[in-house]
């Protein structure tokens, strides 16, 4: 990586190293459009706009957690810029992805390139996993499954 200086008068390539990698990674009409939405009130499309996938049932927090807990994180989603997040997120591609789930999310249909965890917590209590026609989708094989307490 260029962080060296060869000489005082030198510009420090760190200075200007990171502001053309973000340049890059979060261009401004992202950010403009992502603001935009965010401001609007609208945290799925400002996601959206951030190249964000979210795979999140704020009525199955309300079913399974309340009412109260569900009003929070809508709270909070209405104030998170994924544009900026989007903007300290590592660069590199990761060694493993984890990923927490009750099961119900439909599973990727191919493997990922890296190490896969599966923290699965239990089912929410408005499946009947005693009904005869009840058949859950089981994690595919390549994950690293572990079961996780409510």
């Amino acid at each position: 990586m260029l962080m060296h200086r060869t000489s005082p008068t030198d510009e420090d390539t760190r200075t200007c190293f990171w502001p053309r990698v973000r340049q890059f990674a979060v261009p401004p009409a992202m950010i403009e459009t992502a603001t935009a939405r965010r401001e609007s009130g609208d945290w799925g499309g400002a996601c959206a706009a951030a190249r964000f996938d979210v795979e999140l049932g704020v009525r199955a927090v309300a079913r399974t957690y309340g009412p109260e807990l569900a009003g929070q994180l809508r709270s909070d989603l209405r104030h998170l810029a994924p544009d900026l997040l989007r903007w300290h997120l590592p660069r590199t591609a990761p060694d493993v992805v984890v990923a927490l789930t009750d099961g119900q999310t439909a599973w990727p249909s191919q493997r990922p390139s890296c190490r896969t965890v599966v923290g699965l917590f239990g089912r929410p209590s408005y499946v009947d996993e005693d009904d005869p026609d009840y058949r859950p989708e089981l994690p595919p094989e390549w994950a690293r499954v572990v079961q996780l307490e409510r």
